[in-house]
């Protein structure tokens, strides 16, 4: 579609003038309406095309489908107008009888022509300059088949156009085909054309400065002004533009598609890499294996000589080293006697010097500090020890003895207290212990119960019965289903529940007895006959259906209280049971007179006289009721009591924990005491210790300080000593080794005569080194041998071994149908082998790292890109959501609602669980977009796909999920505060709170709508940056029809305070109103006998002068007595 139009947006305001009609409706052939700039009226009788006339309109600005006519009228309901009953002309239907047919005025062929002129620029039509401002004209063209039956049957054709075009200059160059003549015709007059109405829609919007998409949609719904439903719906979807998010969201998951192609690529050479990769060391070590195995046997064969030049040359290396150590060890012992013998006599001679000079005393004080010092580590070890035990029992911790012995009294006292206080705790603990073993017990119990009751839902019968009776069924192949308890059988009825306990007591035994069919029963006696102590008292009863007794109950019996389960034996039953019945009584007077009757209590009368009451267990005990058709009774009541167990035992163990956390503190408390106790003075009597070492050490000093030479004598004294004891040690030593060394000597001297034969064989030098080599490490040499076979065998098996698992290898990855035409060609044994390894060299050099770097790339790089701009688009669109409600509000805030209150609107942010979830999963991915954790990232990354893949596209594509998700609209609703502002504190006082229309009057409801789709219009109709709409055309069907003239007349006033063109269509009884809101009157009339509507264009005078003329002439007939049927003013 060409576009040659121009810029409108910096041009004036642009208005409707124009609306041409060709076949639309009622309107047969060519009607146009002229509407005046300054607002124009369209009136007439219902029916006789008013909102036909602006349906045109909207059949222009609006999508085929989507385009709801009427909708003053229809309201909530969709109108069943469409624009192919518009062009057929319907107005009605026919029934024959059997069929429905819709009546037109045009069944065949037909064209329809719409055109709408605008003018933008001088508005004034009695001054209106061709040369100023500017026109735009858009024109529908449609047209249909006779067997044209909806709207996907109209072929149409949309004009846009930057100048007048008139409809008969079209229709006269028109062509169904859309042929080339008509298409050059166009392009010579300027107009662009097209048959999409999307390529349409986005090009009047340009022209009309229609900005925002949401713009005809709140036009169409702006006609039907009456009330808003819901205030968030009409925001979301006629405010607020839509997002493209879902398009987004879709050329994600194409890009995740291509991203998770390349991933199982990647995926499926790293299998391939990780399969072969044993391949190349395998191939190596079986090389290296037949190297080992042919060298081991060389090796073999040359162990024995091996062994003896090995020895051979051992030995005369420690032979001659041995003759050296000797020689040398002679000379050492020699040289150490004469030391030995010269230091003696130096020692001497320095002793008597320190004697001389008082050294004994030196040396008694230097053994007395010893002692000290060590006794003094030893007692400070134990005061640290005793100390820390005061800080545990929060006592003083001062090292005196005073202190001290008042411990000791205390630490008596405190054990007899506490010991007094751990008995008690041990009671006390063995008590709530037993106390949690007794619950715990009935917990476990009744848990198993409830398993089993689970397990069997459909009877109240006792679990070993039932059990009895499935084993009976089993063994004789009985049917379950005919072999029933009579308590399987009976139900209590829903409101005669407070009976249960006594029936339960009055039926006894009978609820437990089995039921059997005639023709089974001798079988089921005999089994039962055959049986040892089962445990349990059976009860059989024999079912003879054919035989059945007429079931009359007691008119007041307790069987009419039961429900009789649908089953073959239930006639039968009822008979059966019939002699039981019981009349139920309210009261003892009652049952005292009334033999075979019952109290609600249980209290039985049988036979006149005779009463009885079975009190075993309480008549309410559920437990111990046996009838129903269910257990659901009885399980409530046993999970009921199962909860109320497990919170006692929860509570129970609390205690437990807190009574033996009690005891351990009493012990614990104890044992410090006694400890304390243990200890004496004497033991940790720090301070008495070094004082006495203080007194040793001055005196040390004293003596030392007052003979300077006696401590040179003394140091060479001890240096001598010291000599002496390592030289006579020396000695010691030497003699000793001299005696190991001629031991040697002799040894060696006959081995090497003995081994002489053998080491004198030649043996190569590699040969030679290998057994070097392979002797290292032996404790024992002559081991070479069997270590050597060892390893020949071990190598053997290894070479076995490693052959197989390549070919296991090669097999298994030819056998994988994914790579066989990889792999087709190569065999999979130790020859085919390079085929594998040359291929996995290849992939590992080459093909996986492109992979891996073009998989990285994508994700990095393009995926993880577009969520983030993705997350950014939407928190953009959130918060330009939030900027057009600011803009609404500042709309709101210039327009009164009710006199000094105005309305604004708040929004919600709506925190949908899916949301949240699929925001963290973002959140976490940008967390990780640093990262090398790239199989992390691909499995969020995939998630998200999950979710985005569901919300973008197929049949979930639009549900409210989807939407909320990719539509920040839909995480946001919306009220409107009517609020007031306090003239004195400029304080804002919020009114009332409003979601929708709902609760208000008439009135209030159309100036609620009224205000709100003002405020949005003006919103939507302006320009970013512009001060008032562009476009400024609206029509009003039917509005302010319930609303007082103050309220309407103030709605009105907001329209043109926003500077919006407002037209109305209303009724004649409507007019007063209107004619202070519109400068031209447009008159719809329709002949109901020809089905065709015209239009008038009149002047406010020629109206109010025709009406007084209609008025004159009704007054002269009622003056002729001549009565009015009907007449319309």
């Amino acid at each position: 579609m060409t576009n040659n139009l121009f810029d409108s947006s910096q041009a004036g305001q642009i208005k409707l003038r124009e609306i041409s009609m060709f076949n639309w409706g009622s309107f047969a052939g060519l009607h146009t309406a002229h509407i005046d700039p300054n607002g124009t009226l369209i009136t007439g009788d219902n029916g006789a095309g008013k909102s036909t006339l602006v349906d045109a309109l909207m059949a222009l600005l609006m999508p085929p489908r989507q385009a709801n006519f009427n909708i003053a009228a229809a309201q909530n309901d969709k109108s069943d107008r469409t624009i192919l009953s518009y062009m057929r002309g319907s107005y009605g239907q026919t029934h024959d009888g059997a069929t429905t047919a819709t009546k037109s005025k045009r069944n065949k062929k037909v064209i329809t022509g719409l055109r709408a002129l605008y003018h933008q620029g001088d508005n004034d039509d009695k001054k209106k300059d061709k040369n100023k401002g500017n026109d735009i004209t858009l024109i529908g063209l449609f047209w249909a088949d006779s067997n044209a039956t909806s709207v996907s049957d109209v072929r149409r054709i949309y004009l846009v156009a930057n100048h007048d075009v008139t409809l008969p200059d079209v229709l006269a160059e028109f062509n169904e085909n859309y042929d080339r003549h008509f298409r050059s015709w166009l392009d010579s007059q300027n107009i662009s054309h097209t048959q999409t109405f999307d390529a349409y829609q986005t090009l009047y919007q340009q022209v009309l400065c229609l900005g925002n998409k949401n713009a005809p949609a709140l036009l169409s719904r702006a006609l039907g002004l009456k009330k808003i439903d819901n205030l968030t719906d009409l925001i979301r979807t006629l405010v607020l533009e839509p997002s493209n998010l879902k398009d987004d969201a879709q050329g994600i998951v194409k890009e995740f598609d291509t991203l998770k192609k390349e991933h199982d690529i990647l995926l499926d050479a790293r299998e391939q890499a990780k399969k072969l990769e044993p391949l190349p060391n395998l191939a190596k070590k079986l090389e290296q294996l037949k190297s080992d195995i042919a060298q081991l046997e060389t090796l073999g064969k040359a162990v024995p000589i091996y062994h003896a030049k090995h020895e051979q040359r051992q030995l005369e290396q420690d032979l001659a080293v041995l003759q050296s150590d000797y020689h040398t060890i002679k000379n050492n012992i020699d040289e150490n006697q004469t030391q030995l013998q010269q230091m003696q006599e130096s020692s001497q001679k320095y002793y008597t010097e320190y004697m001389n000079l008082g050294g004994n005393r030196i040396e008694e004080l230097q053994k007395e500090i010893g002692y000290t010092q060590r006794e003094l580590a030893r007692i400070s070890k134990n005061a640290s020890a005793y100390q820390s035990l005061c800080e545990k029992l929060t006592i003083a911790k001062d090292l005196q003895q005073t202190i001290f012995e008042h411990h000791q009294q205390q630490a008596v006292n405190e054990q007899q207290n506490l010991e007094n206080q751990l008995t008690e705790a041990q009671s006390d603990f063995g008590v709530v212990s037993g106390q949690f073993s007794l619950i715990q017990q009935e917990f476990t119990h009744i848990q198993a119960e409830v398993q089993e009751i689970k397990a069997r839902p459909n009877s109240n019968i006792p679990l070993q019965l039932q059990q009895w009776r499935d084993t009976l069924c089993h063994d004789l192949n009985l049917s379950l289903d005919n072999t029933k308890f009579i308590g399987e059988m009976l139900d209590i009825k829903g409101d005669q529940t407070t009976w249960q306990g006594a029936i339960e007591r009055a039926l006894g035994g009978l609820r437990t007895t089995l039921l059997v069919d005639k023709a089974v029963y001798s079988s089921v006696t005999s089994y039962i006959n055959s049986q040892r102590h089962t445990g349990l008292h059976l009860r059989v009863q024999v079912v003879d259906s054919d035989n059945r007794q007429s079931a009359e109950f007691l008119p007041n019996g307790f069987l009419r209280k039961l429900a009789w389960r649908e089953h073959p034996y239930r006639e039968w039953l009822k008979g059966f049971l019939k002699k039981h019945d019981l009349t139920c009584v309210e009261s003892t007077q009652v049952l005292d007179n009334t033999p075979f009757s019952m109290t609600i209590n249980g209290l039985i009368h049988k036979e006149k006289g005779r009463f009885e009451k079975k009190d075993i267990s309480k008549i309410d005990d559920k437990r111990q009721w046996q009838l129903g058709f269910n257990n659901q009774v009885l399980l409530n009541s046993l999970l009921e009591q199962q909860a109320d167990l497990r919170n006692q035992l929860l509570g129970q163990e609390k205690r437990l924990n807190q009574s033996r956390q009690t005891m351990e503190n009493i012990r614990k408390l104890k044992e410090n005491w006694q400890k304390i106790q243990d200890f004496t003075w004497r033991e940790i009597d720090v301070p008495s210790w070094q004082q006495q070492l203080e007194q040793q050490q001055q005196q040390l000093a004293i003596i030392e300080n007052a003979q300077g030479d006696i401590a040179k004598f003394k140091q060479l004294y001890q240096e001598s000593k010291d000599s002496i004891v390592t030289l006579t040690q020396q000695s010691q030593t030497l003699n000793r080794q001299e005696g190991k060394i001629q031991e040697k000597l002799n040894y060696i001297e006959t081995k090497i005569s003995q081994n002489a034969h053998l080491a004198n064989q030649a043996i190569s030098e590699d040969t030679l080194a290998q057994l070097d080599k392979h002797s290292q490490n032996l404790a024992d040499k002559f081991q070479l041998a069997s270590t050597i076979q060892a390893s020949l065998d071990s190598k053997t098996k290894r070479l076995s071994e490693e052959t197989n698992t390549a070919g296991r290898i090669m097999a298994g990855f030819k056998a994988n149908p994914k790579w066989q035409p990889i792999s087709a060609d190569w065999t999979d044994n130790e020859q085919g082998m390079a085929d594998f390894i040359g291929y996995y060299d290849k992939l590992v050099k080459e093909g996986l790292g492109k992979l891996t770097e073009k998989f990285e790339s994508r994700m990095n790089n393009n995926l993880t890109q577009s969520l983030v701009n993705f997350r950014t688009k939407m928190n953009t669109e959130k918060e330009q959501i939030k900027q057009g409600i600011e803009q609404v509000n500042q709309v709101l805030q210039k327009t009164e609602f009710r006199p000094n209150t105005f309305l604004r609107l708040k929004i919600k942010s709506e925190n949908y669980a899916h949301v949240v979830d699929f925001n963290k999963q973002l959140t976490n991915l940008m967390g990780l977009m640093t990262t090398e954790e790239h199989e992390k990232r691909f499995k969020l990354l995939s998630d998200i796909n999950v979710i985005l893949d569901k919300a973008s596209s197929g049949t979930t594509a639009n549900n409210v999920e989807s939407l909320r998700l990719l539509d920040p609209r839909y995480q946001m609703s919306f009220n409107a505060e009517e609020f007031k502002t306090d003239l004195d504190t400029g304080e804002e006082q919020v009114i009332d709170v409003l979601s929708s229309s709902s609760g208000k009057s008439g009135g209030e409801k159309e100036s609620f709508a009224g205000i709100i789709v003002a405020a949005s219009l003006a919103y939507v109709l302006t320009p970013t940056g512009g001060d008032k709409p562009i476009y400024s055309t609206v029509f009003l069907d039917e509005a302010f029809s319930n609303t007082q003239e103050s309220v309407s007349r103030r709605v009105l006033n907001v329209f043109n305070k926003l500077n919006i063109h407002i037209n109305l269509i209303t009724p004649y009884k409507n007019l007063n109103l209107a004619r202070e809101a519109a400068n031209s009157l447009i008159i719809c009339e329709r002949n109901i006998n020809e089905h065709e509507s015209q239009m008038t264009e009149v002047t406010w005078e020629e109206y109010d002068q025709q009406k007084n003329q209609t008025n004159h002439l009704k007054n002269q007939l009622e003056n002729m007595n001549i009565q009015i049927q009907s007449m319309t003013t």
